[in-house]
C-alpha cells in the first residue's frame, strides 16, 4: 500500500502524516512513501489551472500504477 501524503501533510501540517504513519505502524499495515512525492494536483485546480492539474494528476497515475493508495490530503 502506497501512502500518499500529500502537500499540506508532508509540508504544513506535518503532525497529519505523523498521526497516520503512527496509526498504520500501529495496525501494522505495510507500507511505503515515495521518496519524491508531487503535488496531486488540487490546489492547481481549485485555483483555476485546470490543464496543469490534468497533466499532474496523469503524472501522478503513471507513478501510482495499479497499487492500493491510501491518503490524509482532504484533495
Amino acid at each position: 500500500m502506497l501512502y500518499f501524503r500529500g502537500c499540506t501533510a508532508r509540508q504544513k501540517e506535518t503532525g497529519i502524516a505523523d498521526a497516520t504513519e503512527k496509526l498504520l505502524k500501529l495496525a501494522d499495515v505495510d507500507y511505503h512513501i515515495l521518496d519524491d512525492e508531487k503535488c496531486c494536483g488540487s490546489v492547481l485546480l481549485r485555483t483555476g489551472f485546470e490543464k496543469e492539474a490534468k497533466k499532474q494528476i496523469a503524472k501522478n497515475t503513471e507513478v501510482f500504477g495499479d497499487e492500493t493508495i491510501l491518503t490524509s490530503c482532504a484533495g
